[in-house]
């Protein structure tokens, strides 16, 4: 199976690959490596256009193109974890209407591990917390006032006892941490951002 790179932009994907999947789909965008020349407009109108929810950058090696991409933003790296407890459930935040996972912006002198144990004890109120092993890379893009950020984040698979009070960040507007069981987890996917959705699915293997 080729490795497929993906990155999210309002809520949309972008892959990059070595063919032109499914090019009877209506709600998909392909061009190939051309969308460099006219990388920013292109990338704009696509974000914001109704009419489709995939944009598929093809060329002969992905991992090249991806790197071209990448090289047009400024570069923030975050961390965060899938927190799971002894019965397997996984801890949740709720911020901005949404069900998230913990992360958060890796500090100047921090290890990505740190960072992520940093930041889920920090929006969690957990204490004690243990690092099992790395899952993914995911990454995402926003406009702030000045350009636009390519965020690529960290994910950890993080353990953790149940039986520690959880307490939300509220000056980070979290409004609720939750453990949410495996059986539920489809009826919260919906509700999660896709580039979480796209990491979960693959973690739990399966579909919402």
């Amino acid at each position: 199976m080729q490795q497929i790179y993906k990155v999210f932009i309002n809520n949309k994907e972008i892959n990059f690959s070595t063919e032109q999947p499914n090019l009877d789909c209506s709600d998909a965008l392909f061009i190939d490596k051309s969308i460099f020349d006219d990388f920013f407009n292109i990338l704009e109108k696509y974000s914001t256009d109704s009419k489709y929810n995939s944009l598929n950058i093809f060329g002969d090696i992905p991992e090249r193109l991806f790197l071209k991409f990448a090289s047009f933003f400024r570069i923030i790296e975050a961390a965060g974890g899938i927190v799971k407890n002894s019965n397997n459930d996984i801890l949740f935040i709720y911020r901005n209407n949404m069900w998230d996972l913990p992360k958060g912006k890796i500090d100047n002198g921090e290890t990505p591990e740190m960072a992520a144990i940093r930041e889920v004890k920090e929006e969690c109120g957990l204490k004690t917390i243990h690092i099992n092993r790395f899952i993914a890379h995911t990454y995402h893009i926003y406009i702030n006032r000045y350009d636009f950020v390519l965020k690529k984040n960290w994910w950890y698979e993080l353990l953790a006892n149940e039986s520690q009070q959880l307490t939300p960040q509220l000056e980070e507007g979290i409004q609720e941490v939750k453990w949410i069981c495996r059986n539920d987890m489809i009826n919260v996917l919906p509700y999660t951002y896709n580039s979480l959705q796209y990491l979960l699915e693959n973690y739990l293997k399966i579909k919402s």
